[in-house]
């Protein structure tokens, strides 16, 4: 998590949920705060590393949404794709 300042998850693990994941979500069991993303997003923004177990994929703090039971601590940052999408109109 220090490196990249987000959370990685095994591209093998990433692989084979790809067709059935909608949403990440990790429990930090430290402070009790869940992370949460899209399945797109992590997989379109994530920074791929191999520390020299496998290749892991990497999210940084900024696409994740962090709660902590009711409490908000981070509305995630929506990418641009998202964005363009935002914008298109039904005519």
């Amino acid at each position: 998590m220090r490196v990249f300042d987000g959370w990685g998850i095994d591209y093998r693990v990433l692989i084979e949920m790809k067709d059935t994941c909608h949403e990440i979500r990790i429990m930090d069991t430290d402070s009790d705060n869940v992370w949460s993303t899209p399945f797109t997003v992590f997989f379109s923004n994530g920074i791929t590393k191999d520390f020299g177990h496998g290749q892991q994929v990497f999210l940084q703090r900024q696409y994740w949404n962090i709660t902590n039971g009711d409490t908000v601590i981070q509305v995630r940052r929506i990418t641009p794709q998202e964005s363009e999408l935002s914008n298109l109109r039904l005519i």
